[in-house]
């Protein structure tokens, strides 16, 4: 069991341009322009399994994870946790999910039940909770996904608040898959009723180009609206990649109506994604500018921006061209060009390269596999060639043997236990606070014949950062809590 790890055994550099085959040496000068110290986490078990997680901090640093159905909360820098569930029975979840809403630190969690899901907010720190049993405006979902925005001045849904604004500020936006399509279901009463829905990725709608029938839809990321009341949604692709046996490049929705209206674009058809891709992630700046991170067509992390609400996207740039194969990156923004990226990975890139020279897909890498959780910075990302810093939060402790199943309906024998995705955050510091599922915590699984049977556990734990740089420019370094 991963309880507690101390922070100064954590740091190992990978850094841009790097030559050396040892990940412990870098032969690059400091990447992020700040301070050349390696950053630091703390990484601790929150007690209860939690593949799938969810993690939101409130203003006075609380900190809550999302553990299957079970909302738990720390108030020591994720030291110590305690479940803060209502005192009444929940249904048995099929997806959870916690948002907390960064404006009115009201923390959302949902449990999702075939017919629509269960959605809780607690405006007190979890003390006490309100209900809404019925809590989208579209029944048979999945992979439901919360968060709050602005509203964008003069849109519908703007006009249409004028009373419930003082009710609640925000609009609460509530995204689910459907089978072929995602829709999108608003609030304007702070999360009581969803009386407006929009499809974000339409089942048959071609993009504006004309010359792809279908992309997106189905499984998609999270939820992420701009600070200007612009509304994000990633998806995997399923159009025809540039790389051969490779999808294209990720597919981004964007509405500027508060939801009800969407525009779709491709990113970076020309990187890819794999065939077993699950979701992109983006994340959006103070000055809205907004980027996504995701798997290329040759499994490696890739990042670019768009400076114009999702219209148009600077060429994906590779982030970690030193690593082996990388499953399930999410992405945090702060001042602009100021990003961290969380991921499973693979150090050794041989150990994870098929016998064509390419990264396998994380179904496919071979049982000897290690992966870890690593956390990527920039400070400069809006630059035309970035600099990175990359950090292997968990060491030589290994998260998962083996493969890791990214494609549920086909895993080619990979393990499921770690589900479809991992979550990262920034408080009122820029501080960074990664949720993840730790699936090796027997001594057996952590050993050197480690085999992928031994690692089947989803150990709900966190990373927050403890040294480091702030995502936010004017706080600049980070010392703990």
């Amino acid at each position: 069991m991963r309880a507690l790890v101390p922070v100064a055994l954590l740091a190992v550099a990978f850094l841009a341009g790097c030559s050396s085959s040892d990940p412990s040496v870098s032969s690059s000068t400091n990447p992020v322009g700040a301070s050349s110290a390696m950053p630091t986490f703390l990484v601790a078990s929150v007690g209860e399994q939690g593949p799938e997680p969810t993690i939101g901090v409130t203003s006075d640093g609380s900190i809550f994870f999302q553990a299957l159905a079970n909302t738990m909360k720390s108030t020591d820098g994720g030291r110590t946790w305690a479940n803060v569930n209502p005192p009444y029975a929940l249904p048995t979840t099929l997806d959870p999910f916690l948002w907390v809403d960064p404006v009115t630190d009201r923390v959302f969690s949902d449990q999702l039940y075939v017919a629509c899901s269960y959605l809780l907010y607690s405006d007190n720190g979890g003390a006490t909770w309100v209900a809404n049993p019925v809590a989208c405006g579209t029944p048979a979902n999945d992979h439901q996904k919360v968060t709050t925005g602005a509203y964008v001045p003069g849109s519908p849904l703007d006009r249409a608040a004028t009373a419930t604004k003082l009710v609640y500020p925000n609009v609460v936006y509530y995204g689910v898959n459907g089978i072929a399509d995602s829709r999108i279901a608003m609030s304007i009463d702070g999360g009581q009723t969803f009386p407006f829905v929009a499809e974000s990725f339409p089942a048959s709608t071609p993009l504006p180009s004309g010359d792809v029938p279908r992309c997106g839809g189905g499984l998609h990321g999270s939820l992420v609206a701009g600070p200007d009341g612009t509304v994000y949604v990633p998806s995997r692709s399923n159009c025809a990649g540039a790389r051969p046996g490779t999808l294209g490049g990720p597919v981004v929705a964007h509405s500027t109506d508060n939801g009800l209206t969407w525009t779709n674009t491709i990113v970076a058809n020309e990187v890819g994604t794999p065939d077993h891709d699950k979701n992109p992630e983006l994340a959006v700046d103070t000055e809205n500018t907004v980027y996504i991170a995701f798997p290329g067509g040759d499994n490696r992390l890739y990042l670019s921006h768009s400076m114009d609400h999702g219209a148009t996207w600077a060429p994906a740039v590779v982030v970690t061209p030193e690593l082996g194969t990388v499953a399930m990156p999410v992405i945090a923004a702060g001042s602009p060009g100021r990003v961290a990226m969380a991921y499973y990975g693979v150090a050794d890139a041989a150990s994870s390269t098929t016998k064509d020279g390419l990264l396998a897909v994380p179904d496919n890498v071979n049982d000897t596999v290690r992966w870890s959780l690593f956390v990527t910075f920039s400070l400069d990302a809006l630059a035309e060639h970035p600099t990175f810093q990359t950090v292997r939060v968990t060491g030589d402790d290994p998260i998962q043997v083996g493969g890791i199943s990214t494609n549920s309906g086909d895993s080619d024998g990979a393990e499921r236990n770690l589900l479809d995705f991992i979550d990262i955050v920034i408080d009122h510091d820029g501080r960074v606070h990664v949720a993840f599922a730790d699936g090796c915590t027997s001594e057996a699984c952590r050993g050197p014949a480690a085999k992928p049977a031994d690692s089947r556990d989803r150990l709900g734990t966190v990373a927050v950062l403890q040294s480091g740089p702030s995502l936010y420019a004017a706080t600049g370094t980070l010392m703990p809590a």
